[in-house]
């Protein structure tokens, strides 16, 4: 199955070059493709991306947002099955494979998900996030959303993997969302072609710079329009500090 890879980046030339060297360290990986849809960048992110991987497919979307660029790499690319990271983030070499063994083993399945691991946080980031939230109270959560009132699922924008035909049922990517609540959003939807699950054996790096940034805020802004997208399908938050 020929996979496109989709890495939104707006000044991302810290990350980039980690993101796109650990997708090429990937375990069985073939046929696929790494389209980086730039989103305004100021800084080095595509001179970096030119010099040093050539091969990747590089296109631009002035259009701010992560769902325009993910939008637009979706029309450019060609794979059944798509694959959206950011581009601070670095999946682990099993990753891959993962993805194709439960897409492989269950037919109804059309998108998947998976946690964080924070490579850059701080201790008491790892105990919470990792520890706390992604072992017990992620659980706790997916069950009630997904199993119980069957409200959505818990979708993580930077560890997405979708099957083509089920992204176009529904209309890609909601692109009116700036930022908050867009995974939230593309997980409900998704629902609405198959089976999407979220495994947290499924995880990957990911740099914890929004929560050094922003602190406890970007937290209650994620859950706050987690909520709000799962029981009245909208957005809260309306303007916000452009913290991608």
């Amino acid at each position: 199955m020929e996979t496109s890879f989709i890495i939104p980046a707006y000044n991302e030339e810290k990350y980039i070059e980690d993101c796109l060297r650990s997708i090429y360290a990937l375990e069985e990986l073939a046929d696929f493709e790494i389209l980086v849809v730039d989103n305004g960048s100021t800084d080095r992110t595509t001179v970096l991306v030119e010099e040093k991987f050539p091969e990747v497919k590089i296109l631009k979307e002035k259009r701010r947002g992560p769902n325009w660029a993910r939008q637009m790499g979706f029309e450019n690319s060609k794979g059944e099955m798509i694959i959206f990271i950011d581009a601070d983030t670095r999946p682990p070499t099993h990753w891959y494979k993962r993805i194709h063994h439960y897409f492989d083993s269950t037919a109804s399945l059309v998108a998947l998900s998976g946690p964080y691991r924070y490579y850059d946080g701080s201790l008491w980031v790892k105990l919470i996030i990792e520890l706390l939230f992604t072992k017990f109270i992620a659980p706790l959560e997916q069950f009630l959303i997904h199993d119980v009132f069957r409200k959505g699922t818990l979708f993580y924008g930077a560890d997405m993997a979708v099957k083509r035909d089920a992204l176009e049922k529904i209309g890609g990517l909601d692109t009116r969302i700036v930022f908050f609540g867009d995974d939230t959003d593309l997980g409900r939807r998704l629902l609405e072609a198959g089976d999407v699950k979220f495994l947290n054996s499924l995880w990957v790096y990911s740099s914890a710079r929004r929560l050094k940034w922003e602190g406890a805020k970007v937290l209650v802004s994620y859950t706050v329009n987690f909520i709000s997208q799962l029981f009245f399908k909208k957005v809260i938050t309306k303007d916000h500090k452009d913290i991608r």
